[in-house]
């Protein structure tokens, strides 16, 4: 049976964290370059999560509704989708890299790039910031 790259991690505790999940669901699942990334800070994205290929579809659904977000504000009112009003919120995390110029600000923007958390709405596709969640 062939493995399948679910998702790219730059720590094991998330990594971990979706492998008890997928486990306790039923799905073998295994955590590739742990070590790597851990001792090389440098290595973003290193760890890699992977699972069968006949069992992506419903490990990709379950890392889905681990994502799903019920957003409140302050007052314990559900927050909705300021384009549509949706509820059904995911947040994504995405790398951004800090941009520099010239050959020695290129080189150093492959080392500094950073993890940056987005709310995307299921119904609309709509992004925006989770602090414009509260």
């Amino acid at each position: 049976m062939a493995f399948i790259s679910l998702r790219t991690f730059d720590n094991s505790i998330e990594a971990h964290l979706l492998k008890s999940k997928l486990e306790s669901e039923g799905i073998e699942c295994y955590i590739f370059h742990e070590n790597t990334a851990t001792l090389t800070p440098i290595a973003i994205g290193a760890i890699s999560f992977k699972v069968y290929q006949k069992d992506f579809p419903k490990a990709y659904e379950i890392m889905t509704e681990m994502q799903r977000l019920v957003p409140k504000d302050k007052n314990g009112n559900i927050i909705c989708c300021p384009k549509c009003r949706a509820s059904k919120l995911i947040i994504i995390k995405r790398k951004q890299k800090k941009q520099f110029k010239g050959l020695l600000g290129k080189i150093k923007s492959f080392f500094n790039s950073h993890e940056i958390s987005v709310v995307v709405c299921e119904a609309c596709k709509k992004e925006f910031n989770p602090s414009h969640l509260c």
